[in-house]
């Protein structure tokens, strides 16, 4: 999983650099509400919860804050997650792409 959230990250380096005015994209702290939501939908499934919200919310975002999602670069990682059908497995997905993210961004700063 590492190695495969890791070639996403290649696949997608945009998201690691500063956002700007005109590029809107997801926050860290976006990225990390995700995985958030994400362990959450994957510890409620058994209770026949939309396991999907936290991924529907993001490929269809409703407010103004949230429109970095519509980034290409972010959609397309939320696309990836989405074909992911265990929970949990989508989980430990996000959470170790976030990882590869914070390092990209730390780079990016230096």
């Amino acid at each position: 999983i590492a190695a495969q959230t890791h070639q996403w990250l290649g696949a997608h380096k945009a998201l690691a650099k500063p956002a700007t005015t005109v590029e809107r994209k997801p926050s860290l702290a976006q990225w990390l509400d995700l995985v958030a939501d994400l362990k959450r939908d994957a510890l409620v499934a058994d209770l026949k919860r939309d396991a999907e919200k936290a991924i529907d919310d993001r490929l269809n975002p409703t407010t103004v804050g949230a429109r970095g999602w519509k980034h290409a670069d972010a959609k397309a990682i939320v696309e990836k997650l989405k074909e992911i059908s265990d929970p949990e497995s989508r989980e430990l997905h996000a959470y170790l792409f976030v990882r590869w993210l914070r390092v990209a961004m730390r780079k990016e700063k230096v």
